[in-house]
């Protein structure tokens, strides 16, 4: 008896010594024994807790997850271990780690203070439920993956710029690469298993901005991505390999486009050049046209002339058309007849389509003009035939048509375009028409379903943004089979006189009455028929090589000469420097500067030297007899 006494008192003096919690409760849920740690843990003392029940010292415990276990192993005598959330009666919240042990009389429980652990894996999880915000907010793809292979996390810009749409699918899809996608350097070689960024993270290698081409094997689907990797190293010694990926596809189009506008920069460039060498040439053959109907010709002669005038000024039409493509040079806006833009788009398809494309133009005889640049009009009805003539591989029907229309407020409003005359412009095809997904991103910029290399995605936006800056919108009618139907919306011209109209009364040209016209330009076939048209219209006329030649002229002739008409790129000494030089002589010289370039900036120089009138090479002796009319009508 006394040695059972002995043990128990051994037993509980080893009890009330632990630095962990001990504590008996009988089946009456009684604290029966508690060491002095386990009152503690419980925010009392011993005395205060020994002989009454759990819900008496802690009210509301017997509905805590807690009290759910102690009575489980109660009554299945079955030991368990949790981790618990206490709350103090004074409020304060503590983790406990219980490892709960049925007994003949009840329960012993044996208590560990893990709230430090807990705060601190707290702390941790919040930290990195911080990093995985962060990840996940980045623009840049990242995936991570042990040193193993396996991969543990990709953020959602990595899953969506492969397209994939959770971990799992990426997972199935990396096992199964070379069956879903084709890698490819940038110049077209295709790319191993072995040199894919994850495989070379893996052997250790570390890369930044390594470009390969992804493409979905069997599918449109094609992205340039940039990639970078290595090894990242964390405490403990864990180490894990990473890859970022950057999607640069629209980066590298840009850069395409950069490349193509330094390209065309340069033809520009060649181009003004060449512009102002063959306006100096057809400048001649339009002026003369003019000089020889005032001469006897009978009517097979006047028609060769009619032939050669029209196609002088074609060649002056297309040489601007060049410029406008190359460098972004317009004309100045004026009535433009509809009639002559699709006759224009006409010509040049008849000798670029192929055979098996047929064009059928219906134009109202009585349609309005547009005003607008010629050029621009005519490239949005010449990129609707190129697209109508792709959209018919086989073969079949190109329609154009022209007519007048009036636009009610309600529909102008829903089209954000003003009420009022407009024409339509419509090109309609017979081709394989345009999928919805296609339709509602056709004029967005760069976005092209063409195959690389037969198309910049630029055509389509090009045209609206020519239609918007016109005032006018487009209406697109389509039916995948069975064709589609662009029609183009512009404000009619306020003007209704046209450019056939002005032609037509061209006949009647004012005349001098012996004025004195000095003319300077270093082109000498120039310098004749622009003498030879002005005498044959009534003005006495000098000529001047150069401006040098030219100010010796008018120091002689300064009180006869009434107008000056004066190139402005001459070698020995430039129009700009003789303009100023003139005005400096004579503020009230009335003078006409002209060049054979496109570009505004030989206007700005005239302008700047005190020029206000300026007339564009190859000029019509019509423009030249009615603006010296003009300006002699002033004295």
């Amino acid at each position: 008896m006394h040695d059972q006494e002995g043990i128990a008192e051994q037993v509980r003096s080893t009890l009330d010594n632990l630095l962990e919690g001990a504590q008996i409760i009988d089946r009456d849920w009684r604290y029966v024994y508690l060491n002095a740690t386990a009152a503690r843990h419980g925010g009392s003392t011993v005395e205060q807790l020994v002989g009454r029940t759990m819900t008496e010292a802690y009210p509301g415990i017997d509905q805590t997850e807690m009290f759910a276990t102690l009575r489980r192993v109660m009554q299945s005598a079955i030991p368990a271990e949790m981790e618990n959330e206490f709350i103090l009666p004074d409020g304060t919240t503590k983790w406990f780690q219980l490892m709960i042990q049925p007994v003949p009389s009840g329960l012993f429980i044996l208590s560990l203070d893990i709230t430090d652990r807990k705060r601190a894996e707290i702390e941790q999880r919040k930290a990195r439920a911080r990093i995985e915000a962060i990840v996940e907010s980045l623009h840049e793809g990242l995936v991570l993956v042990d040193l193993r292979g396996s991969i543990l996390h990709w953020n959602r810009a990595a899953l969506a710029m492969l397209g994939f749409t959770n971990l799992a699918e990426a997972r199935a899809a990396i096992d199964n690469f070379p069956k879903i996608f084709r890698v490819t350097t940038p110049d077209g070689a295709l790319v191993s298993d072995q040199q894919r960024p994850l495989a070379r993270v893996l052997r250790g290698e570390t890369f930044q901005d390594l470009e390969l081409c992804v493409a979905r094997i069997g599918t449109t689907w094609e992205r340039v991505f940039a990639y970078s990797g290595g090894i990242a190293h964390y405490a403990e010694g864990e180490s894990l390999a990473f890859v970022t990926i950057r999607d640069i596809t629209q980066h590298k189009e840009l850069e395409k486009q950069f490349v193509r506008a330094q390209r065309m920069d340069s033809i520009g460039n060649l181009a003004g050049g060449v512009a102002h060498d063959l306006n100096n040439v057809l400048m001649p053959i339009i002026m003369g046209t003019t000089y020889l109907r005032r001469c006897e010709l009978d009517e097979r002669a006047m028609r060769t002339l009619d032939d050669i005038e029209r196609s002088a000024k074609r060649g002056a039409d297309l040489v601007r058309q060049v410029l406008s493509f190359a460098r972004g040079v317009t004309a100045p806006w004026a009535a433009v007849d509809v009639r002559d833009v699709v006759a224009e788009v006409q010509s040049m398809t008849q000798s670029t389509f192929p055979k098996s494309i047929t064009l059928h133009v219906a134009i109202n005889e009585s349609v309005d003009a547009v005003t607008g640049d010629a050029t621009q009009l005519l490239q949005i009805v010449l990129n609707l035939c190129v697209n109508a003539r792709d959209a018919m591989p086989k073969g079949g029907r190109i329609t154009i048509s022209a007519n007048n229309t009036t636009m009610s407020e309600q529909v102008a409003r829903t089209n954000r375009a003003n009420p009022g005359s407009y024409v339509v412009l419509e090109v309609a095809d017979q081709g394989v028409g345009i999928p919805p997904d296609v339709l509602s991103r056709m004029f967005d910029p760069f976005y092209t379903t063409k195959e690389p290399g037969k198309g910049t995605g630029l055509g389509l936006y090009t045209v609206q943004d020519i239609v918007r800056s016109h005032g006018g919108f487009i209406d697109v009618r389509t039916e995948v089979g069975r064709g589609t139907r662009f029609r183009v919306f512009l404000p009619a011209s306020a003007s209704a006189a046209t450019s056939r109209a002005s032609a037509q009364s061209a006949d009647d040209l004012p005349h001098g009455n012996g004025e004195l016209i000095l003319i300077v330009d270093d082109e000498i076939t120039i310098l004749r028929i622009v003498k030879q048209t002005l005498e044959a219209f009534g003005y006495d006329v000098l000529t001047a090589k150069d401006g040098a030649m030219a100010l010796e002229l008018y120091e002689r002739n300064q009180e006869r000469i009434r107008v000056v008409v004066t190139d402005m790129m001459m070698p020995v000494m430039d129009g700009a420097t003789l303009v100023t030089t003139l005005l400096a002589m004579n503020p009230k010289q009335r003078i006409i500067a002209t060049s054979g370039t496109s570009t505004g900036d030989w206007r700005a120089r005239a302008e700047h030297a005190g020029a206000s009138h300026f007339l564009t090479k190859p000029y019509s002796a019509t423009l030249l007899l009615r603006m010296l009319a003009e300006l002699l009508a002033k004295d």
